[in-house]
């Protein structure tokens, strides 16, 4: 599929989707992701990457990393 001008482009390590909560297996995952990226995408790149490193934090209760979690967004000018 070809990027378009205003299309943001979002990278990420698989520590975000593999995160979880100390003592528990259930990961972040690629659905819930996926409703990270849909519910913070209108605020701009800074604010996807804010919004999902967020979301992140709050699904694990900040539990320590096992795995670096990084997160990049850029949006294609207009």
């Amino acid at each position: 599929e070809k990027l378009e001008p205003g299309d943001t482009v979002v990278l990420l390590s698989d520590g975000v989707v593999e995160a979880h909560r100390e003592g528990h297996d259930e990961p972040f995952g690629f659905p819930r992701l996926a409703e990270s990226l849909a519910k913070h995408a209108a605020g701009g790149p800074q604010a996807l990457v804010r919004g999902v490193l967020a979301d992140v934090e709050t699904f694990t209760r900040r539990a320590p990393r096992e795995d670096d979690v990084t997160v990049l967004a850029a949006r294609l000018p207009e």
